[in-house]
Parts: structure tokens; sequence; C-alpha cells
């Protein structure tokens, strides 16, 4: 404070923080009064319950797996398509001062919740030799029914949009009450949020498996899904939703953390299960399997059927505990056990190069190269990332409390803000369930309507206004409004205290005098 100079201080004494408001319709005016502290508990408290969903989640999709991949499919979609109702719920916990901080919470939480269903809970409840393996209860198959679920749900779940076509003939027609009927035939109520995660959780499912070593046919596929759902995103913003909001934070929150981080999964997951292939935990040795294991058709007939057996073990099982019939021949190579498994590599290995795995051991000498590719590839980009959350996060807060920051932009113009049609000013206001327009939460008599950014044809504001609800302050309005028009001087101080005491919130205007006219 005492290096700022007295004359740039706020009459003398204060420095005030400055920021860059948002939207008028986006200023959540029941929320600003709000602690910091309020906020964190908050918050602590959804995150807690977002972790349990997660859990819960995790559980059910791994319920479903055991009974096929198509079942598990099912079961993630259902989920992903539960994940904006449950999560808007846990979000009425928290308090936000603005619609682009609330669409970030909401975002990040979907983001976790549909990232962890559609992608990592498939890859922990497989075992890892399961990687490559063919059949209907593998990885392989399990990731192409995800996919397939993926395209085929968007364009029909967004184009049949079977809640509004519900809301318009069935639920509206039995509702008696006006102000609600209208608002089943309002249309869907979609939040950018959802539709932002729709097409991130298909893009981290194929960056999560976009390996050239185990499916190639990830990327079209993710491509296809990604095309589809912004068609019919588009289709149903034209002509079936009515209400969004897209707040400017919100865009960069998912350009400056969102992108960076798929970009960190791509790096990630192509080095490390490149690095695994052939994902089998067995590496070939230079030597014949033994001849104690190989056994001939005369060895065969003079044993009997007990001895054969525990003489060679010839008979195995897998994972799943289901016999797999073993025959080895003479000359067969001879394997041992070795861990490929470079994600739980200890001690891990980052970058995942050959030489800090015993690679030698299993990868090709052309494998080995392109792991180191890879690998430091993999450095690059996460130094990268690094840097920018760093920056967004560490340098950006230093920037603004110890620097000089603020850089005009533009020209000042003759326009004025009261002559522009189009603009509007922050009038309190709250959104109501059942209602077509907001209520608001200021006496508006001294300010020019055109600012409030609505109006309704049937009716004034005062019966939108929540003041009028309560007798003594509409009684004060009234007279005010008639003191006001009687052109009577100023309220008085008291008069004047009194108002600011209100539990309501304060508007005022102060519009710039005409000019003179011309002489």
């Amino acid at each position: 404070l005492s290096a700022m100079p007295e004359e740039l201080r706020f009459r003398g004494k204060h420095v005030l923080w400055v920021q860059e408001p948002p939207e008028p319709d986006a200023v959540r005016w029941q929320d600003l009064d709000d602690t910091f502290v309020q906020r964190v508990k908050q918050q602590t408290i959804t995150v807690l319950l977002t972790l349990i969903c997660v859990g819960g989640g995790g559980a059910i999709i791994a319920a479903a797996r055991r009974r096929s991949a198509a079942v598990a499919a099912i079961t993630i979609i259902i989920l992903n398509s539960l994940t904006p109702i449950v999560v808007k719920q846990i979000v009425k916990f928290e308090s936000h001062p603005d619609a682009g901080s609330m669409q970030t919470s909401l975002y990040v939480k979907m983001t976790i919740l549909r990232w962890f269903n559609t992608a990592i809970i498939t890859t922990i409840i497989t075992p890892f030799t399961n990687t490559l393996t063919n059949g209907p209860d593998y990885l392989l198959q399990s990731i192409y029914a995800i996919f397939f679920a993926e395209l085929v749900k968007t364009p029909i779940l967004q184009v049949t949009d079977y809640m509004s076509n519900l809301k318009r003939h069935f639920f509206g027609p039995r509702i008696f009450d006006r102000r609600f009927r209208a608002e089943q035939f309002a249309g869907g109520y979609w939040t950018l949020a959802e539709r932002m995660t729709d097409m991130t959780k298909v893009m981290f499912l194929t960056f999560y498996y976009a390996k050239s070593s185990l499916r190639r046919s990830s990327s079209p596929q993710g491509l296809c899904s990604c095309i589809t759902g912004q068609i019919n995103f588009a289709f149903c913003v034209a002509g079936n939703v009515h209400r969004s909001s897209a707040p400017t934070s919100f865009a960069k929150f998912s350009r400056f953390y969102i992108y960076p981080l798929l970009m960190l999964t791509y790096a990630l997951t192509l080095a490390y299960n490149y690095g695994s292939f052939p994902f089998d935990m067995a590496c070939e040795l230079d030597t014949a399997v033994s001849e104690a294991y190989v056994m001939d058709d005369a060895t065969a007939t003079n044993l009997d059927v007990s001895e054969a057996y525990v003489m060679h073990d010839a008979t195995a099982t897998n994972l799943d505990g289901d016999p797999v019939s073993v025959t080895i021949e003479e000359g067969d190579p001879q394997y041992e056990f070795c861990f490929m498994n470079l994600v739980r590599y200890k001690p891990p290995a980052f970058p995942p190069l050959p030489g800090k795995v015993m690679g030698d051991r299993w990868m090709t000498d052309g494998q080995q190269r392109m792991l180191i590719i890879l690998g430091w590839t993999l450095v690059a980009i996460f130094i990268w990332v690094g840097c920018v959350y760093v920056n967004r996060i560490v340098i950006a807060y230093i920037r603004e409390n110890f620097f000089k920051s603020y850089k005009p932009s533009g020209k000042a113009m003759e326009h004025r803000f009261s002559d522009l049609p189009e603009i509007f000013g922050y009038v309190p206001m709250v959104k109501l369930y059942g209602s077509n327009y907001p209520a608001l939460i200021a006496d508006i008599s001294t300010i020019d309507e055109g600012l409030i950014g609505w109006s309704d044809p049937l009716h004034s504001y005062d019966r939108h206004n929540m003041l009028f609800d309560v007798p003594s302050v509409r009684k004060k309005i009234l007279q005010r409004r008639e003191s006001l028009a009687r052109g009577d001087p100023q309220r008085s101080g008291e008069e004047e205290r009194g108002r600011k005491a209100s539990i309501f919130s304060i508007v005022c205007d102060w519009p710039p005098r005409p000019p003179p006219p011309p002489t």
C-alpha cells in the first residue's frame, strides 16, 4: 500500500482490486455475499461426493464387465447419460459468483466422471496380458463396443430429445399452472459443460487407446464420433433447445487446461504402451526347451495318465481358470517371465526408455529406437504442459498482484454507453424454475428500464419484482415514485441510510446530461 502514490488510491486511502466483469446475465447475484472460506468448504464436500460417484460407477462397470463387453458398454453409456443430472445436483451445494465459475465446476466434475467411466476403469479391470487377446471378454472387444455405443448414442439421444418430447406431449398438457406449463413447452435445457464433455470424453478415449500397436482404428472411430456429435449438437442448438450459456472464462479454462492434458495423455499412453508390446509377460530365451518337457509317443504309451500329468504338466489354465491345451515339441524356444507393464514398473520408468526397463529382453531393435523417440517426445510435452500450468496458476497470480499488467486496448469512441441500444446493465435478478422471466431483486425506479435486458409484453416489471412481495417495501417504493414524479428534492440522508440497510440489492444509474442544443 505504501508503494502506491496517494493520488492513485481510491479516496486517497484504499487500493481497489478490479477485474473484468462477466456478462450481466451471467452474474449469480444470490451468491455474491458468500465468503471465500464458505466456498472452499462447499467445494470440498462436492469433490468428496464426486469421488464417491467415481468409485460407485467403477464398481457398477466392473460388475457389468463380468457379464460381457456389450453389457459393460451399455452400462457406461447409461452412466455417462446420468452424469450431468447427478453433477448438477451436486453443484447446487456450491456458490459461484458467475455462470462461468459454475460452468467450470460442472465441466471439471463431469470430465472426471466421464473420463474414468469411459476409458480408465476398463484398463483397471482388464488384466494386462488380456490387452491384445481376441475375444468378447477382452480389452479390444471392450474398446470396440464403447466406440460403437458412443457413435450410435449421440444421434439417438440428441435427435429424438425424448425428455423434451415427454414434457411437450405428456407432462405439459396435464399441468394447470400457466407458468409451469410454459416451462414444459420451452424446449430442452443444456449447458456448455455437458456438450464439451461429450466431445472431450471421446477425444480422451481415442487418445488413451490410440496406440499403433494396440488398435489402429481407434482414431477414425473417435473422429466419426466427434463429427457426429458436433453435427447433432448444431442441430439441437438450432431447433430443439431454448437456453444456453457460453461464458468466456469457461472457454479459456478448457483451452488452457483440458486440451493440454489431452495432449499429455496421448503422449503418455502412446509411449508406455508402445514399450509394453506384446503384453504377454514372456521373454524368449536363446536356449531350446529342455528334453524333460518333451514327450514322444513311445514314452506316453508306457506311462499312465497320472504319471504323464505329474511329469509333464501338460495342462495349463489361463487367468480365468479355464484349461488350456499345451503342446511342447522338441526344438521349441524356452521362455521366462519378464515384467512388461511399464506403467507399474519399479522403480518408476520416466521417461520409458529401453535402458531403464531392460527392454532388450522383449523389444525388437526397431521398437527400441522408436521408444527412445516417443520417450523424449513425452518429456518435451510434459515440460510444455507444466510450463502452461505454472504460467496460468503461479506466474499469472504473481504478475497480477506485483506488476503492472494492465494494458489498454483500443481507444475511446464518441459513442456513449447510454446511446447504445443493445448494451444492458448489471441489474440484480434471479432465475426461478417455472417462470419465463427472472425475478428482480432491486428497486428499478431510478434506472432506465432498457438496461434490464428483457421485457414482458403483457405485464410491467413490478409483477416480476420480489420487492413488491413485501408490503412495507412496496409502499415505500410507490411513495418514492410519486415523489420523483412531483419533482421533489432528493431523499434525505436518513432515508438514504434506510435504503442502504435494505435486505434487497441496490442498483443506480447516472445517465450523462444531454448535450446542449447547438447555437
